[in-house]
């Protein structure tokens, strides 16, 4: 019986029957879904080209496409797919095996989610065959290309860690110019982390498609990735967090893409493309994060707070923080964490899963709408970086960035 039979079972996901034999030294699984891709034949020389991780590596090319999608992207993915089909049927290489697969989802649930659902699922399936609960499932996308230590480096960050059940995995979005709209969006990125790190939040991680990694068995223990067709990498990664263990792999570095997009609703694409059309990017006050600490500090002195002295506190919080606090009911959740929890550490870590990053970006949007109004990313962003102590050498936002990007590889 392997780890993952109760997966496949509960969720009913189909299992076929393998078509290349399994080593018992896999270890590592990369998922890369494809659709409309100019630039898979960079992302797959860079992993050919990468240094010998010291174990077998399965990398899986999901094409994929919404079954009502036009003729000619159709069958442009379906050129490709036949392409790198023949490539995986005559690669020869010491420790990685291509599988290429083509699949077409209903319009209800086509996107990334799917495709990378449908791959992981694969990874899990050879994993499950040599019953290897730790094995490594990745994800990377076909727009994106990677350090040469990549693969060599995720093995040995797990290996350091084995506490951990998955990791974010550095990054650095590809540009031209200072004046390219990524830079505006990824400063977003790391500004948005570390505010959420610095106000005391406990939870605090980058979500990105391309740059996260996860072992075999927490990905089977958590139900697997969704089929959202935007934003299935924040919500699966906000379940590792909340459930199990999330860490930082630093070491190697992914590139994505920074282009335009309308593929999905949100996410890098509709970002950068809406920072070109406006010229700039408003986002979330430092002081709205500073308002967030002052919440966690309090929420933090709850396990044995009676509720006169909860609502006596709130009334040092502005009007439309406390509005929100009743909206959310929140002294009710602090009552069903207490009644529930063994002591203040479970108290806690119930009371921020239901008090989770949803609930944090709606509050922060709140106070945006009715308190502290966004400010240009490069003033806060600034400011965020005084607090922590990073050097930059000016106020552009590519030098912002830098110290930002300096900041993440040293920690």
């Amino acid at each position: 019986m392997g780890f993952a039979d109760t997966y496949f079972k509960r969720f009913q996901v189909e299992q076929e029957e393998l078509q290349q034999p399994v080593s018992d030294d896999l270890e590592l699984a990369v998922v890369i879904p494809a659709y409309n891709e100019p630039d898979i034949e960079d992302t797959l020389i860079g992993l050919f080209h990468n240094d010998d991780p010291g174990c077998k590596v399965d990398v899986f090319l999901i094409f994929n496409a919404p079954e009502d999608k036009d003729d000619q992207i159709i069958n442009r993915n379906l050129t490709d797919y036949q392409h790198y089909y023949s490539v995986a049927e005559n690669l020869e290489h010491d420790f990685i095996q291509l599988h290429v697969y083509w699949q077409l989802f209903p319009k209800k649930i086509a996107g990334p989610g799917s495709a990378r659902k449908y791959g992981m699922d694969k990874a899990i399936q050879r994993f499950n065959a040599i019953d290897k609960p730790n094995g490594i499932i990745i994800s990377l996308d076909a727009d994106a290309v990677v350090s040469r230590n990549y693969l060599k480096s995720i093995r040995q960050h797990f290996i350091n860690h084995p506490e951990q059940d998955g990791a974010t995995i550095y990054f650095e979005h590809q540009y031209q110019s200072e004046d390219d709209p990524v830079v505006l969006y990824e400063l977003y990125l790391r500004y948005f982390r570390h505010a959420m790190e610095w106000s005391g939040y406990p939870h605090h991680f980058y979500a990105i498609g391309s740059c996260f990694a996860v072992k075999a068995n927490a990905y089977a223990e958590q139900g697997g990735m969704n089929r959202k067709n935007a934003g299935e990498d924040f919500y699966f990664l906000n379940k590792i967090e909340l459930n199990g263990t999330l860490g930082e792999c630093n070491a190697p570095i992914v590139y994505p893409s920074g282009r335009v997009s309308d593929r999905v609703p949100f996410g890098t694409g509709p970002e950068v493309k809406k920072i070109r059309e406006e010229g700039g990017y408003e986002v979330y006050s430092l002081k709205s994060f500073k308002i967030l600490s002052d919440l966690v500090k309090l929420l933090n002195q709850t396990y044995e707070m009676t509720e006169e002295t909860f609502i006596t506190e709130m009334h040092n919080f502005p009007l439309c923080v406390q509005n929100y606090q009743s909206r959310i009911y929140l002294w009710d959740a602090i009552l069903d964490a207490r009644e529930n929890s063994k002591d203040e550490k479970s108290f806690l870590k119930r009371l921020y899963r239901y008090f989770d990053t949803f609930k944090v970006i709606r509050f922060l949007n709140y106070l945006a709408e009715n308190q502290l109004p966004k400010r240009e990313v490069a003033l806060v962003a600034a400011k965020l970086a005084d607090e922590l102590n990073l050097n930059y050498e000016d106020l552009s936002e590519e030098s912002l960035l830098a110290a930002f990007r300096q900041y993440d590889k040293t920690k």
